[in-house]
């Protein structure tokens, strides 16, 4: 069955996307630096991905959290950006709600 509903407190969204038994929701605690298309978010057995472009010399981290309301964000391995699209990737997810977000520095 696709994922329709939308949480209540949803803010700052930057961009979303979806598919049919996930959805994905890009949120902002800032002014944005650069806007990146985030591309084939995908979730597996083997957990959730997601690709970007990325810019030689910056750094890359997939984020999560299960609820809008946690405050902290888990933070995944860094990825090194290699001006060519790279894959960030949540081998931990279970399946239960997650909100993720992209970090560059």
């Amino acid at each position: 069955m696709p994922a329709t509903g939308v949480p209540s407190g949803l803010t700052n969204v930057v961009t979303i996307a979806s598919g049919f038994y996930q959805g994905l929701a890009l949120i902002a605690d800032g002014p944005p630096i650069l806007q990146t298309p985030l591309n084939h978010p995908t979730m597996t057995a083997g957990g959730f991905s997601v690709s970007l472009p990325t810019q030689s010399g910056r750094v890359y981290r997939l984020e999560y959290k299960r609820s809008l309301a946690d405050s902290d964000w888990t933070p995944l391995p860094l990825v090194t950006g290699t001006g060519h699209e790279r894959t960030l990737t949540d081998p931990t997810t279970t399946g239960a709600q997650r909100f993720y977000r992209v970090r560059r520095w």
